[in-house]
């Protein structure tokens, strides 16, 4: 088998580049740099006009973020890696029961709250309780209301400080809509390898290898919509992937 790093146009089905790892068990995180470098090599023209770089959550890491914006001037926006983290009891707001591993409160009820936003000026995030199916709070029926609302509430509000869930980015917490609307248009990514595997696979092709593999990439990009000498996007966002076959 083998492991491909993949470039593509976020939102867009047009592969910029994909280019198979050596090696398959190293990790994820390792190929990002090496893979953008190759890119902007090969294409300089479009080295500066990508602001943006949409990755899994084997980049969910600040050094890695901070090296990719200072070499490539792009934001690096990746998915929460929230496996090696286990949910938390520990210093819990009233009412409260745990933090999931990615940081949401879930109250005694096991409602998890809605993210708000974040209040910079004393450094807390913002939640609140959801409503139900019928757009009612939860709370509003809550057997445990007493102990958990203040007097006069209808529904529970919870802050809770940055250094408390220190895995959250303040300028952009991977619960808030801006984060999640840009990630969406990763998924696009999938489609290529879909399209690399199947829709103009090489059904000659009998081994899977790295090198049959990479012997075979041109043929794909012969094939997919690429446009590489077009005038630079402004904000162009580029999704990576690594998938395996």
């Amino acid at each position: 088998g083998h492991k491909a790093s993949t470039l593509s146009l976020a939102g867009q089905e047009v592969l910029l580049d994909a280019v198979a790892m050596s090696d398959a068990a190293s990790h994820d995180s390792r190929s990002l740099k090496p893979h953008l470098k190759r890119f902007f090599g090969r294409h300089p023209d479009l080295e500066g006009g990508v602001t943006r770089v949409l990755d899994d959550g084997a980049l969910d890491d600040a050094g890695i973020k901070a090296e990719v914006l200072a070499e490539f001037g792009a934001e690096l926006y990746a998915s929460p890696n929230s496996r090696a983290r286990k949910p938390s009891h520990k210093d819990l707001p009233r009412g409260m029961d745990h933090f999931t591993s990615l940081g949401v409160p879930v109250c005694g009820e096991g409602y998890p709250f809605d993210f708000l936003g974040c209040r910079h000026i004393d450094e807390r995030f913002l939640f609140r309780a959801p409503d139900d199916a019928e757009g009612t709070p939860v709370c509003a029926d809550c057997p445990r209301a007493e102990e958990c609302l203040r007097a006069g509430s209808e529904r529970r509000h919870v802050t809770v400080p940055f250094e408390r869930l220190p895995f959250l980015d303040p300028d952009l917490p991977y619960l808030s809509r801006r984060f999640q609307n840009a990630m969406a248009r990763r998924t696009v990514i999938e489609r290529h390898h879909k399209l690399m595997t199947f829709d103009y696979g090489d059904a000659r092709r009998t081994t899977l290898g790295i090198a049959t593999f990479q012997a075979h990439i041109p043929n794909i990009s012969d094939v997919l919509p690429v446009e590489l000498r077009g005038p630079r996007s402004a904000g162009s966002a580029v999704g990576v992937s690594r998938n395996a076959e």
